[in-house]
């Protein structure tokens, strides 16, 4: 009991440091299986599924843009796995 009387005190203060998320979302944001980086200039990344990989940029990770795709002119060889023509759905 006297250990956790000790740690209580560390435990509130490691929650009280948590990140805090980054408010209202707005912009482009309709994704599907979203994964997201940073670059080392602060740039944030969301690659989401869609036909050619769809590419989102942010930098304050509220705002987000649609900047493209990863593969723009398609990728015939991703047809066996999504069932699409040339990564494409038309």
């Amino acid at each position: 009991m006297k250990l956790l009387s000790l740690l209580t005190p560390l435990l509130l203060a490691a929650i009280g440091r948590a990140t805090v998320g980054p408010g209202y979302v707005t912009g482009n944001v309709n994704v599907a299986d979203p994964t997201m980086c940073k670059n080392s200039a602060g740039t944030y990344f969301i690659f989401s599924t869609a036909p050619g990989i769809e590419i989102r940029t942010s930098t304050d990770r509220t705002t987000w843009t649609l900047i493209g795709t990863v593969w723009p002119n398609g990728a015939s060889w991703t047809d066996t796995y999504t069932g699409t023509s040339n990564g494409s759905e038309s």
